[in-house]
């Protein structure tokens, strides 16, 4: 079975190369998630691919859509290429380690380069055919010099974003969200969450009107720039403010986990746990 199909559209020069065997995965993206890789390692399968490098595209808008896994994104200038790795992975539990391996070749996904209203988009879709589908997961990471615009679409995954600009659209479940970046928001923003947190961490010069809800959980600011306007309707669980006069919505919604929205000199520098 062919695991994964690269496709790009005729209407943009980019090619397309497999590289070696080495990780395209940056030291934060490895930081973040090799806590979680801890519960994969007993009774469990995973492989990772080559990591697929996308010349000729100074930007990308990234456009993920997943059955189940973690997702990825960092841009900054430390990257010259896009380049994309998928790690397939299968616990099927200790008594199951055969199933578990026969089942990742059931793993599919396609990575397109399609042209958007404003340049190229880089389109993934993780798919699977196993009847079991709950223990699997393609986890994804994107590594780009510069992206703006982030759509991703996935469950039982964490959603991490670092150094993007412009609209956010993000659904998971089981798994916190962070969008960590010292580019300024200034569009919309959409993060919906069950089961994790959703962090948000931006410099002064975004702004926007927020719009942040939990349900057992609590919703923490810590603000140090910029001009808040703290609506009615906020307490320790919602959020109703406008930011720097900002008219781009910021909505935010989880179940069983904290909001932390931060205004902070860098937003990106932080470790495993975010502590505000």
């Amino acid at each position: 079975m062919m695991r994964n199909v690269i496709r790009w559209a005729g209407l943009l020069c980019l090619s397309v190369s497999l590289t070696g065997c080495d990780s395209i995965k940056s030291s934060m993206n490895y930081a973040w998630d090799q806590v979680s890789h801890l519960s994969w390692d007993y009774g469990s399968k995973r492989k990772w691919d080559a990591p697929i490098e996308i010349q000729g595209a100074d930007f990308v808008s990234v456009d993920v859509e997943s059955f189940n896994g973690n997702v990825f994104i960092e841009a900054g200038e430390d990257y010259d290429i896009t380049t994309v790795e998928v790690c397939r992975k299968a616990m099927h539990g200790p008594r199951r380690p055969k199933e578990a391996k026969g089942s990742l070749d059931e793993i599919a996904y396609t990575i397109d380069i399609t042209e958007g209203q404003y340049g190229p988009v880089l389109v993934i879709r993780a798919t699977t055919s196993h009847p079991e589908p709950h223990y699997q997961a393609a986890d994804i990471y994107i590594n780009a010099p510069a992206v703006d615009g982030v759509s991703v679409h996935t469950t039982n995954g964490k959603v991490h974003a670092r150094g993007i600009a412009g609209p956010v659209d993000v659904t998971t479940t089981n798994g916190d969200v962070r969008v960590l970046t010292n580019q300024p928001m200034l569009d919309d923003v959409t993060i919906i969450n069950r089961n994790g947190d959703i962090v948000y961490r931006v410099r002064g010069e975004s702004a926007g009107v927020f719009d942040g809800e939990t349900v057992r959980g609590k919703v923490v600011q810590h603000t140090r720039y910029g001009q808040w306007v703290i609506g009615p309707g906020s307490d320790h669980d919602s959020l109703h403010a406008t930011f720097n006069n900002g008219t781009n919505p910021i909505l935010m919604r989880t179940v069983d986990g904290d909001i932390i929205v931060a205004v902070v000199q860098n937003p990106e520098e932080v470790g495993y746990f975010v502590f505000e």
